[in-house]
């Protein structure tokens, strides 16, 4: 399915489960089918949820434009609400990984109302600067491919085949502008944030302060890096549902 959003671009997504809506945001290079790949989706709907798995403009299915401004977090926020919109959904559950998570913050600092709670993993509302991902993806796939595998992802040959049909000018317009401070919403955010971070992570420490700053619970996992800390599906699945269950 799709959704137009805002500005016109065509974001696609997928709905499974019933129950409860959960927004899933995926990270940078990814899409909506790693959550199910890893093992979220099973559990998740298990858990009685409703998910709304969203390929992020220029990524998967979703339209690519090649213009970096066209790729400001005010955009990608406009993009949850208009799959929200297009379902009928007043307000879901948010929970992205990496550039999903930043993405997610950025939805809930436009969309506080929309929000019931907010999941994030590995990723922070400060400013970042993304020449590293810029670098990674300057002359290629197959440099972040290896990356990941250092990384100890377990890549199988479906998530290379992923990978490499990603559209490269669309991933360089993504990150080709470093991330401006968005905390001052969330400062004041009224609703549930549960951060998780890896203790590897080189981001773990602004994580923390987020999740201290903002009052939210915060969920550390020992010895896992960035993309780890997603793959531990069993730790992170039991803790979102008893976080959420909360509410």
């Amino acid at each position: 399915m799709f959704a137009v959003s805002e500005d016109g671009t065509r974001i696609a997504y997928e709905v499974v489960g019933t129950g409860r809506p959960l927004v899933l945001l995926h990270g940078f290079t990814a899409d909506h089918t790693i959550w199910r790949e890893v093992g979220y989706v099973e559990r998740l709907v298990a858990f009685g949820r409703q998910l709304i798995l969203i390929d992020g403009r220029g990524h998967g299915r979703s339209d690519k434009p090649h213009v970096p401004d066209w790729y400001d977090l005010g955009r990608c926020a406009t993009d949850v609400a208009a799959v929200l919109d297009d379902i009928g959904a007043v307000d879901a559950d948010i929970c992205g990984h990496s550039l999903g998570g930043t993405i997610a913050l950025a939805f809930a600092a436009h969309y506080r109302n929309r929000v019931r709670s907010l999941v994030v993993n590995g990723a922070h509302p400060f400013g970042q600067d993304l020449r590293l991902l810029r670098a990674a993806v300057n002359v290629g796939m197959e440099p972040w491919i290896s990356y990941l595998r250092t990384e100890n992802w377990p890549l199988t040959d479906g998530n290379v085949r992923q990978l490499r049909c990603n559209d490269l000018e669309a991933l360089r317009a993504c990150v080709a502008l470093d991330r401006a401070d968005r905390s001052a919403p969330l400062v004041s955010f009224d609703r549930p944030i549960l951060a998780i971070s890896g203790e590897a992570d080189p981001l773990c420490r602004k994580v923390r302060d987020f999740a201290a700053f903002a009052g939210a619970d915060y969920f550390e996992l020992a010895g896992c890096n960035h993309f780890q800390a997603f793959l531990a599906v069993d730790p992170v699945c039991a803790r979102m549902e008893e976080f959420l269950s909360l509410l």
